[in-house]
């Protein structure tokens, strides 16, 4: 009378109706892609192989992201040399959207939020990514911090970066946990 289907099928189905529900949501107010892996993932769970060795783990990230399991993550705290006299400080931060087992959304082609403040008043700290929403490519992008030239950039000045979810929907509703990374000049 019923028939019973097989885990992949239902798994199948289960991505087809969470991609048609992503794009459902979002298509008014997000301008998302999906990154190449998610190609890569339906032709794993059709045909039972792996063209790049990443449709396992695009797979179980999606997954877990269907859950809301979504963390942006800017790696760890960085010192860098005070910035010398009439040079400009430049610092490269590589963010990546993860799960919190730390599983890439090698999926996600979108936006994030980036935003640069210091703590020297006489400074001037600025994000040369335009409109300090940098687009991830594969769950990830790098973010260039340019901290102007001044004569008053001291040892223990901090540069602080801000990650965040872009000002939509988030990542398929969901909303990421932000990240902070650090830049402390020293000596």
């Amino acid at each position: 009378m019923f028939r019973r289907f097989s885990f992949a099928e239902i798994v199948v189905v289960a991505v087809i109706f969470a991609v048609a529900s992503f794009g459902m949501a979002t298509a008014a107010t997000v301008d998302v892609t999906l990154g190449d892996e998610a190609d890569n993932m339906l032709v794993w769970m059709m045909n039972g192989y792996d063209t790049t060795g990443n449709a396992e783990d695009c797979f179980t990230a999606f997954m877990k992201g269907q859950c809301g399991d979504f963390v942006i993550d800017g790696g760890d705290n960085q010192t860098a040399d005070t910035i010398a006299a009439g040079e400009d400080g430049v610092y490269t931060v590589t963010v990546s959207l993860e799960t919190n087992d730390g599983e890439r959304h090698y999926w996600y082609n979108g936006d994030i939020k980036a935003a640069v403040t210091d703590d020297n008043e006489d400074g001037e700290c600025t994000v040369a990514v335009g409109d300090a929403t940098p687009a991830m490519d594969d769950g990830t992008c790098i973010i260039t911090i340019t901290a102007a030239s001044s004569d008053n950039w001291a040892a223990a000045d901090v540069i602080t970066l801000t990650l965040s979810d872009p000002d939509t929907t988030g990542f398929g509703g969901w909303t990421a946990d932000n990240d902070t990374v650090t830049v402390t000049l020293e000596d």
